[in-house]
């Protein structure tokens, strides 16, 4: 995936255009959300939230977004962790 690649090269603006585009092309593709998520979390955890609520509306049981999710709350609000947490763990 050419996001990959960008983030390999450090271009973090650029990741996030060819994870935009992976998803516009396939929007049942739920890595690239986890991996947009990921760019976005360095600099926008809101973002990279909604990014991460996008894809389980489509997916609810994916577990690296629900995973992803858990920790973007882990160290402010570990309530909220925990939930998703217990999600994870009550899929098989």
């Amino acid at each position: 995936m050419l996001g990959n690649q960008a983030l390999i090269e450090n271009n973090r603006e650029k990741a996030a255009d060819y994870f935009k585009k992976a998803i516009a092309a396939n929007r049942k593709y739920f890595d690239a959300y986890v991996r947009l998520a990921a760019v976005y979390a360095e600099t926008n955890i809101d973002q990279a939230r909604k990014v991460l609520k996008d894809c389980l509306k489509m997916n609810s049981r994916y577990k690296p977004a629900l995973q992803a999710l858990a920790d973007s709350y882990r160290d402010s609000k570990p309530e909220v962790a925990k939930k998703y947490d217990k999600i994870i763990n009550g899929i098989k």
